[in-house]
């Protein structure tokens, strides 16, 4: 009985921990901001780079706002961004962190 107790008191804690990282639809586009920053800068030489970079990040998260749906299971979400043409992409983000749910993602370098 008692290793059942821990059992469960270890759930309760593990999934109190989820639902207060679980972020939200504006942890997702800072994210999402973020990464295109970064490979922008990556794909850019120079000071051009990091020009660029600043300013199609900001944009790209004002898109991204209008084509990402949030699913909020409490202790994680489904983030899906539908790019238009049949692309479309998921996260999960659970404990403060997005993962992919596919191979091919646009917000990460290719190599």
């Amino acid at each position: 009985m008692k290793k059942f107790s821990t059992i469960v008191i270890l759930v309760v804690i593990l999934a109190g921990g989820m639902y207060f990282t679980n972020p939200d639809k504006k942890d997702f586009q800072v994210w999402a901001e973020k990464k295109m920053e970064e490979r922008l800068r990556e794909n850019s030489e120079g000071g051009l780079g990091d020009v660029l970079g600043g300013i199609l990040s900001t944009l790209g998260s004002q898109f991204s706002a209008a084509i990402t749906k949030r699913e909020n299971y409490q202790v994680c979400s489904l983030f899906t961004v539908d790019m238009g043409g049949g692309d479309v992409y998921r996260y999960i983000g659970v404990f403060g962190q997005f993962i992919p749910l596919q191979l091919d993602r646009p917000f990460e370098s290719n190599e």
